[in-house]
């Protein structure tokens, strides 16, 4: 899949790959005030304790060894506004993500119920983080490389990796 996006789409090549090396290893970002993690919580309308575990989420990234912001997608722009706005080395995606088969239909859902959609990731461009890891519901369904793919627009915008899930989650156990 990595040669086609490089034919396709230009995106470069890994130099090399190392298996069996934590987390730190991997990074090549120098780190400035500019890397860390972003949580982003979103919609977790009808979901039991949802909102009780964002605040456990949120103090363990303040206390954890990396640095890390949090930010609730109150609105498409919002988000958008916030991706965009400094370099993260992974996001982190916590709610509701829909699929329907379309580009602007296919996306997380904010906290007043707009979609996210594919060509919002657009904003991830010029600050690519390494990782995006989208804690929700058909965050990577679709044909891989389709125009309505998410997890494909998160790679064409820059992010080496994405990790999301192809079926409905059940909440407790993925927020564990």
């Amino acid at each position: 899949w990595e040669t086609v996006l490089h034919v396709l789409h230009g995106i470069p090549l890994p130099i090399r790959r190392s298996f069996n090396r934590d987390f730190d290893s991997y990074s090549t970002a120098v780190p400035d005030e500019k890397n860390g993690v972003l949580v982003v919580i979103g919609s977790g309308e009808g979901i039991p304790g949802f909102d009780e575990n964002a605040v456990r989420l949120k103090q363990f990234v303040v206390t954890g060894k990396m640095r890390g912001e949090f930010v609730r997608a109150e609105n498409k722009g919002h988000l958008q506004m916030e991706l965009g706005r400094r370099r993260y080395n992974a996001v982190v995606y916590l709610g509701h993500s829909v699929f329907d088969g379309t580009p602007g239909g296919t996306g997380w859902v904010c906290r007043n119920g707009e979609i996210f959609c594919c060509d919002s990731l657009a904003a991830l461009a010029h600050t690519p983080p390494d990782l995006v890891i989208s804690s929700s519901c058909c965050s990577a369904a679709a044909e891989p490389f389709s125009g309505h793919s998410f997890a494909y627009h998160a790679v064409k915008a820059g992010v080496r990796s994405f990790i999301g899930t192809n079926w409905q989650l059940e909440y407790e156990k993925s927020y564990l």
